[in-house]
C-alpha cells in the first residue's frame, strides 16, 4: 500500500482485531479518467441523507459515528472534510455485504481477485477521479471502535490522512454466525494526483487527537504506536 503522508505508524500488537493484522491491508490505487468531475454531497452530510430517515440508529447510526469521527481526526491533523459520496457509499456497502457473505477479510470483489475497489466505484458511477484507495476491518460493531481499530493500525493511519482524497463511502455489513460478526469498508476517492501534505504530527498530537476522537486510550493501545520521521 502506498502512503504519501510523511509519518508511518508501527503497529506493535492487535488487540482489538480479531484476525490477523496482515489480512487488514490498505490498498491506494491512482488514475485520471475522462468526464465530468462527480457530483458529491457537502462534507458534512449525514448518513441518514444518503440512506434515508432511518439511518440515525442502528447500523448506519454507526456508519455516521465513524464518518464524522474521520473528519473529526482529519480536522485536528490539519486536513480538509471528506464528502460522503453515495456512489462512493453504495460500492462501500455491496463490499462489506460481500465480506459478511463469504465470512473473509478481502480486498478480493466477487468477480475476480482483480476486482479492486477502483472497479467497484467505477461500477458505481465513478467517472473521474485521481486517486482511490480501501480499509478494510471486521469485529468491531461501533462506528468509532472500527475506526479506532484502523486509526492503531499504520498503513490504514496512512490512508486517512492522504490529503488528495475528497470523498468517502462507509459501511457495515455483519454475519452473525460467522467468525467475524461484522465487517467495515471504507472506501477513499479524490480527483486531486497531487498535493501538500500538512507538518508531520508528533506522537502526543496523534495520540490526543485518537484519545478527542476515540476516547481514552489504555496504556496498552498507548504503547502500541510508534511515530517514525520519514
Amino acid at each position: 500500500m502506498r502512503s504519501d503522508y510523511c509519518f508511518t505508524a508501527v503497529l506493535l500488537t492487535v488487540a482489538l482485531m480479531s484476525v490477523p493484522m496482515s489480512a487488514c491491508s490498505s490498498r491506494a490505487q491512482s488514475a485520471l479518467s475522462a468526464g465530468a468531475p462527480p457530483t458529491v454531497l457537502k462534507a458534512n452530510a449525514t448518513v441518514e441523507e444518503i440512506a434515508g430517515p432511518s439511518a440515525l440508529t442502528g447500523k448506519a447510526g454507526e456508519e455516521q459515528q465513524f464518518f464524522r469521527g474521520l473528519n473529526q481526526f482529519r480536522a485536528l491533523m490539519g486536513l480538509h472534510d471528506l464528502a460522503l459520496d453515495s456512489r462512493i457509499q453504495t460500492a462501500a456497502r455491496l463490499h462489506s455485504e460481500y465480506q459478511a457473505a463469504q465470512d473473509q477479510l478481502t480486498h478480493d470483489g466477487a468477480t475476480s481477485s482483480s476486482y479492486s475497489s477502483w472497479d467497484r466505484m467505477m461500477a458505481q458511477g465513478m467517472d473521474r477521479y485521481a486517486a482511490t484507495a480501501e480499509n478494510i476491518a471486521c469485529g468491531q460493531a461501533g462506528g468509532l471502535n472500527s475506526l479506532k481499530q484502523l486509526l492503531l493500525s499504520p498503513h490504514h493511519l496512512g490512508t486517512m490522512l492522504d490529503p488528495r482524497y475528497d470523498m468517502t463511502g462507509i459501511a457495515r455489513a455483519e454475519n452473525n454466525d460467522g467468525n467475524c460478526s461484522y465487517y467495515w469498508t471504507n472506501d477513499f476517492a479524490g480527483i486531486h494526483s497531487d498535493l501538500a501534505s500538512p507538518p508531520s504530527p508528533t506522537l502526543s498530537q496523534v495520540i490526543q487527537a485518537i484519545e478527542t476522537v476515540c476516547g481514552t486510550l489504555t496504556d496498552e493501545e498507548r504503547a502500541k504506536v510508534e511515530i517514525l520521521s520519514n
